[in-house]
């Protein structure tokens, strides 16, 4: 794709910002994953700083989504410590701020849990201590107020027999109970196909059970269902992406009737694949008034700002770009899982 054209001008940075669909190790620096790596004695096959940087960020769309998140193999990999997560929350608040973002709500899975991704060294981290470094990286950077989406991985969670879904399930909310500061969610995540969302409703169900709000990634790339079944059975009141919402005109009413909003990040729908036309995207640019908000997802990954994702979006929907940014900031602080995010619009 042609990174020329949307790069947002100078003064679209200072504007104040919501994001609410970023991924930690999406957004990590890819100085710093070098600099861990070395010093976790990693062998990720990449020599230099600059291999390491052309396996993790994207250039050119993905043959599919499978393939767009194999940086996170390496993520995994690298990541061995409480510290290291510690300076990765901290790098990527820094990081959101210094693009005029004030408020902010990371995603990650959770590590040290019953199920585990084959055992790769970051699962090794005991989840309370994987919680309480993101917290105290978010606490070292101020003006901006970072909270945390729970995730859970479709593919580790759907994968297991129901005994140890059910065992994982009670560790994950037992883990995110004690963090009520810093978790405002839960969201599911990973490729669709093949782990319907179906699967994951007893899990869930716990969610709801608790209060806890519920974002769910469907409709990435697969079809209106797969929305249909995460606001239906799983609870969610946001949805990650949900790129193929325009194609099932009942379901898009509903989405307007309940005011589900659709977390939209247009380099990601480019990248996946999932979206061939870089000047228009079916949700920004459907006829009805479906609530969206425009996220950043992976920084990192897909070599993008908040402030560029925005600008982006204006583009597509041919609107002046400062009235669109401040547009989606009362959008985004509406729908924030945490009622803090309002704070910022009275500083």
């Amino acid at each position: 794709m042609n990174r020329a054209f949307d790069s947002p001008p100078s003064g679209i940075q200072q504007l104040p910002k919501i994001d609410l669909h970023r991924h930690l190790l999406g957004s990590a620096r890819i100085k710093t994953l070098w600099e861990l790596s070395k010093r976790n004695g990693v062998a990720t096959g990449h020599g230099s700083l600059q291999s390491l940087t052309r396996a993790l960020v994207h250039e050119s769309a993905a043959s599919d989504l499978s393939e767009y998140i194999r940086p996170w193999m390496l993520f995994r990999e690298i990541v061995q410590r409480p510290e290291d997560i510690r300076r990765i929350a901290k790098e990527a608040a820094e990081d959101a701020r210094l693009d005029g973002v004030l408020y902010v709500e990371f995603r990650s899975s959770l590590t040290g849990l019953p199920i585990t991704e084959g055992g790769l060294p970051q699962t090794l981290i005991p989840s309370s201590d994987y919680l309480q470094s993101i917290q105290d990286g978010f606490a070292q950077v101020t003006n901006i107020d970072c909270r945390l989406i729970a995730s859970v991985p479709r593919h580790v969670v759907g994968a297991a027999p129901a005994s140890l879904m059910e065992k994982y399930a009670d560790k994950f909310y037992c883990t995110v109970k004690r963090f009520s500061q810093l978790v405002v969610g839960v969201d599911l995540t990973g490729v669709e196909r093949g782990w319907p969302n179906s699967l994951f409703r007893d899990v869930f169900g716990e969610a709801r059970a608790l209060g806890l709000p519920i974002t769910i990634h469907a409709g990435e790339t697969e079809d209106p269902e797969h929305i249909w079944v995460a606001i239906d059975d799983l609870g969610a009141t946001r949805i990650g992406h949900g790129t193929t919402a325009p194609s099932d005109s009942g379901l898009v009413s509903e989405l307007i009737r309940r005011n589900i909003v659709l977390e939209v990040c247009p380099t990601s729908g480019w990248l996946t694949g999932s979206l061939k036309n870089p000047s228009r995207h079916p949700i920004i640019n459907c006829a009805a008034p479906i609530p969206y908000v425009i996220c950043s997802d992976n920084p990192t990954v897909n070599g993008t700002t908040l402030s560029r994702e925005l600008y982006l979006a204006a583009q597509i929907a041919r609107a002046q770009a400062s009235s669109f940014i401040t547009s989606q900031y009362q959008l985004a602080s509406q729908a924030a899982f945490s009622t803090l995010a309002e704070a910022p619009l009275n500083s």
